[in-house]
């Protein structure tokens, strides 16, 4: 009778070692659950910074994101960042008011007839919650990336062996 279980207990034992996500199986789960979460990411970035992901008319630096992992002794960690630090900052919470045009440069915008010599005080603008919106999407998407990542692992587990 114990040599009816013993395939069991060697699937058993092949989808133990899989889901420690050590190897070929973190690589499979990352594979899996990093794309899908990324999306989630680019979505709120989108909604926080427009479609091309600057913040600034002015400035061409734009609002980026990744992540990354690293094998830990529970298993694959994945870090996201978001990147630069500071665009993300005034997606979330906007800025205050401020001088532009220091130093007597021109300013141009909307309101003017034509470009006047600065200072001249900008109102700030508020923020879009960038940072908990991407947060928000993450977390409302982790659980069925991650149950997809685990039927990546075992359905390759089966496969192979």
């Amino acid at each position: 009778m114990a040599d009816a279980f013993a395939p069991l207990t060697a699937r058993i034992n092949q989808y133990r070692t899989a889901l420690s996500l050590t190897g070929p199986a973190a690589a499979t789960f990352e594979r899996t659950v990093g794309p899908r979460l990324k999306k989630e990411v680019q979505i709120a970035a989108v909604a926080g910074f427009g479609a091309d992901l600057r913040p600034f008319s002015n400035n061409p630096v734009r609002a980026s994101h990744g992540y990354d992992s690293e094998q830990t002794g529970h298993g694959l960690r994945m870090e996201w960042k978001l990147r630069p630090v500071g665009v993300w900052v005034f997606g979330e919470r906007g800025a205050g008011p401020h001088l532009i045009g220091a130093k007597g440069r021109f300013v141009k915008g909307p309101g003017y007839a034509h470009p006047v010599r600065g200072p001249v005080k900008h109102p700030g603008s508020t923020g879009k919650g960038a940072i908990k919106y991407a947060f928000k999407r993450v977390r409302t998407h982790q659980l069925a990336a991650a149950r997809a990542g685990i039927a990546a692992v075992l359905a390759e587990v089966t496969h192979s062996g």
